[in-house]
């Protein structure tokens, strides 16, 4: 990704590079490493600022909501395939309510990864206490992998 930034009368392209600090807090690891190593290669002596970002969501979580709950959940209400938006919708209005003047329910798409995990989770809750529901787990079990692997 590049940005246009404004450089001694003119717009200069500036790359952007991004990447995610360590689960320990002690080291960055760089998307695209090789074209920023070569990037500070060109320009060496140039500054550069760090800034943050939420943690966007993943692939695995919207296909786990998507693909695996919000079917199982209309299905199991007795809604058709055609209508899985609509109990998206119904699920995000009676997890996270409704808001403003308009009665706007809270959009995935301005959802960090860790509130998608905490959605995920109250949904999971709420269709097996309210709903008698019963849902899978979102990751496979560790030790069926380890068999799979096993067994090749």
């Amino acid at each position: 990704m590049a940005g246009d930034v404004a450089g001694a009368g003119r717009l200069v392209n500036t790359p952007v590079f991004r990447g995610a600090v360590s689960d320990d807090g002690k080291r960055l690891t760089w998307e695209a490493r090789r074209l920023l190593i070569a990037w500070m290669a060109q320009h060496p002596g140039h500054g550069f600022a760090l800034t943050p970002v939420k943690a966007a969501k993943s692939p695995e979580q919207l296909g786990y909501w998507h693909g695996v709950l919000i079917p199982l959940l209309a299905e199991e209400l007795g809604y058709g395939r055609w209508e899985h938006d609509a109990v998206h919708d119904a699920v995000m209005r009676k997890l996270r309510g409704e808001h403003g003047p308009l009665k706007a329910r809270l959009s995935m798409s301005k959802m960090t990864q860790p509130e998608v995990s905490a959605l995920i989770e109250d949904c999971r809750t709420w269709a097996l206490l309210d709903l008698g529901i019963v849902t899978p787990d979102a990751e496979p079990d560790s030790s069926k992998r380890k068999r799979t692997k096993e067994a090749a």
